[in-house]
């Protein structure tokens, strides 16, 4: 049935004039979000037609074969799509669809790094991925740490060691003071405070930008 034309009463339109074939029954039986927009007989539902603006024609396919084939083609191979994985847990979250969004989360948890931790919070923050956010800002903890560490001069004051800490956390407060509000809390709390970060345990800010610490 996938992308089959058989029995389809809905067609996604994407990239402007991509249609992509697929059947009301099954999508609400996937997707909360797919099950509400046909129950309440929204305009899609009544049009039989779903335009998707923000989704690529490649991207929205693989989310479709997900629904209808529990799989996911680029999870399967020896070197996954990284991009691939992180739109289709954007999708997961539009959509409401916790299986497929569980499963990139679970993928990408594996592939934080330091490199691009900063942007997996983000990730993770913008999309409510809490285990992706808690992964992320265990690996900046950690590297923060490792790289003062590695870096400290042999003969050095408490007020060089001091500015040396603050300075990590503000490199986050300039680059990502737009893009994640939770994670420039964080940051603003340890460039003031970096003793926290050697606490037992950090947690990622709350919904309300404060700091939980234990």
């Amino acid at each position: 049935m996938f992308l089959s034309r058989a029995a389809s009463d809905v067609t996604f339109v994407c990239d402007g004039d991509v249609e992509l074939p697929a059947h009301r029954f099954l999508l609400c039986s996937k997707s909360l979000m797919f099950n509400r927009m046909f129950k309440h007989d929204m305009k899609e539902a009544q049009e039989g037609k779903i335009i998707v603006e923000d989704i690529s024609a490649p991207i929205l396919t693989e989310f479709l074969r997900f629904l209808y084939c529990r799989r996911v083609d680029s999870l399967e191979g020896g070197q996954p799509d990284q991009l691939l994985i992180e739109e289709l847990f954007k999708v997961a979250e539009k959509y409401d669809v916790p299986t497929l969004k569980d499963l990139c989360e679970r993928r990408l948890v594996q592939d934080v790094g330091v490199e691009n931790a900063a942007e997996m919070y983000c990730l993770g923050d913008m999309y409510n991925g809490d285990v992706l956010k808690e992964q992320a800002l265990r690996i900046m903890i950690r590297w923060r740490s490792y790289s003062l560490c590695e870096c400290r001069p042999r003969h050095e004051t408490a007020a060089s060691r001091w500015r040396r800490r603050c300075k990590f956390w503000r490199v986050f407060i300039c680059s990502y003071h737009e893009t994640c509000p939770t994670l420039l809390s964080f940051a603003m709390v340890m460039s003031n405070f970096p003793r926290i970060a050697s606490s037992s345990v950090v947690k990622a800010p709350s919904s309300r930008g404060c700091l939980d610490t234990t």
